[in-house]
């Protein structure tokens, strides 16, 4: 941790994982409740639209991966979907408690491509970005520090919602900090050289 913490651009990617993981457990933990105890949806439907958007997450991380290979560079990259995942969340924090089921899944399948795509995006930054010689203790740091994150994301949102908060605010929270360091991504990177 303290060898991560040393390096600003480690240090940067370590805030990316904690921030993002907490987003998308977030997500994968309470779509589900947010779709049907709030939403009014039934289970079988709610489960349903989960399964759909672990699916087309999959696809997701396969087109950021050729997006980033091409197009737009990882860091710069990295910010935009930050500051997607928060407005998806935004958006299913509000159409996912109105019971319109074709809305509610359309929305979950667009949130789910920004809350579960960045993986790979991210992995292929931080093999770019650590010294060869650190790369194994820059990415157990990492995985150390996205790991807190999943933990710490459905923790924060079952607290709200047990302090008397409903799930769709508990996205709304969520959705704070991945545009923050989206931004901060963005500010930071420039335009960068196109990817070679």
């Amino acid at each position: 941790l303290l060898d991560v913490g040393r390096d600003r651009e480690l240090r940067r990617l370590g805030l990316v994982s904690l921030v993002y993981a907490m987003a998308q457990q977030g997500f994968v933990t309470f779509l589900v409740s947010l779709l049907h105890l709030q939403g009014g949806l039934t289970l079988a439907v709610a489960a349903a639209i989960l399964a759909a958007s672990q699916v087309a997450s999959t696809a997701a991380r396969v087109g950021f991966g050729h997006v980033a290979d091409r197009w737009v560079s990882p860091p710069r990259l990295l910010g935009w979907l930050g500051i997607a995942m928060s407005l998806g969340l935004v958006l299913l924090a509000w159409v996912g408690t109105t019971g319109h089921v074709l809305g509610s899944a359309l929305v979950a399948l667009v949130c789910s491509t920004f809350v579960m795509g960045w993986n790979g995006v991210f992995f292929a930054e931080l093999v770019r970005t650590a010294p060869r010689e650190r790369l194994a203790s820059a990415t157990g740091t990492t995985q150390f520090l996205t790991f807190s994150g999943a933990m710490s994301g459905p923790f924060l949102v079952s607290q709200w919602v047990s302090w008397g908060g409903s799930y769709a605010q508990g996205m709304l929270w969520m959705a704070v900090f991945p545009i923050v360091i989206g931004l901060l991504l963005l500010s930071r990177s420039g335009r960068g050289p196109r990817p070679q």
